[in-house]
């Protein structure tokens, strides 16, 4: 049976590898943010007229079109579902969209957000209004932002990988921007530190005046999604600090579900969840960081069902949207 979706993703690298799945399984067609994958002519012409913003014509952007459906042709795509991510450029195009109205008679076009509005890339290249007006459904993965805006809510999606690059072991990774975190981070580096634990923190966006304990704390340095997952493998704990306004399961809880790791992490919403168990999470604030040594020397062993896994998976989502939809 042939594939009924295109899924259009972030431009972080992390979003190419939470649709490992759809990809291995032949689900749908990926098309990454920045076009790595469309091929050399494509990828040239999405940067000039979308990340460089050097070419506004539009008989160069139907080209960029063309390419993209000589790919989906390829693959033999009978195009029901075109899935864009926020932060996708070609999510703001309207003419884009028109194009795929046009072509692909029956296609749906489905939009998701992969941050809180605020922090979107929607809030920052276009509107609410227009992604309300151009889509079919909208869905958010952070629930009290759903609500807000009258969108849908639907979790994080997620894959689980192998990866061949050896990390050093430790007992608490973190990585993520510093942006209203820091302080949190650093308290919580400081007791756990001062314990005795081995920390691997890679905070980034933070200016050297605020750069404590830099001779243990990699700042401002970039790793790849697949060397993320590869020191997840290797830890014991997963620490996940909200940013402000969000209340939601990151992707931070989803690798420690499918990677079974414990997890600290603010989102207080977590213990709603029927997979919570408070000796794999442990929900943190100022208040209780004394308690996070307890909670990290447990000897218990993480096990999270196949069941709790597959809700995460890119099978349900898409089967979500079609039922939506349909």
């Amino acid at each position: 049976m042939r594939s009924e979706f295109v899924v259009y993703g972030a431009t972080a690298d992390w979003c190419d590898v939470i649709y490992h799945d759809l990809i291995k399984k032949q689900e749908g067609l990926y098309i990454d943010g920045k076009m790595l994958t469309t091929g050399f002519l494509c990828r040239i012409l999405y940067s000039l007229i979308y990340v460089r913003m050097k070419v506004k014509s539009i008989m160069l952007k139907n080209v960029l079109y063309s390419m993209i459906d000589r790919k989906i042709k390829k693959q033999e795509i009978d195009l029901k579902y075109a899935v864009f991510h926020d932060w996708n450029r070609l999510a703001y195009d309207v003419y884009y969209l028109q194009h795929l109205k046009k072509v692909y008679r029956n296609v749906k076009l489905v939009f998701i957000f992969t941050n809180i509005y605020e922090k979107s890339g929607t809030n920052r290249f276009s509107s609410l209004n227009y992604i309300k007006q151009n889509y079919d459904l909208i869905l958010m993965y952070d629930e009290t932002d759903a609500k807000q805006n009258g969108l849908v809510y639907y979790p994080t999606v997620y894959s689980k990988i192998q990866t061949k690059i050896e990390k050093e072991e430790c007992d608490v990774f973190y990585v993520g921007n510093a942006k209203d975190r820091l302080p949190m981070l650093l308290l919580i580096y400081q007791r756990l530190s001062g314990e005795g634990l081995k920390c691997l923190f890679f905070i980034n966006g933070v200016r050297p005046e605020e750069q404590k304990y830099k001779e243990h704390i990699h700042y401002n340095q970039l790793i790849s999604y697949k060397e993320v997952i590869s020191y997840i493998r290797n830890a014991k704990c997963i620490l996940d600090i909200g940013q402000q306004g969000s209340n939601a399961i990151t992707l931070r809880c989803c690798e420690a579900i499918f990677y079974e790791k414990r997890l600290i992490t603010t989102a207080s919403k977590i213990a709603n969840e029927d997979f919570f168990d408070p000796h794999n999470i442990y929900i943190v604030d100022e208040e209780n960081v004394d308690g996070l040594n307890m909670f990290l020397n447990s000897t218990e062993t993480v096990r999270y069902d196949i069941e709790i896994m597959e809700r995460f998976m890119t099978k349900r989502l898409l089967s979500f949207i079609k039922g939506t939809l349909n």
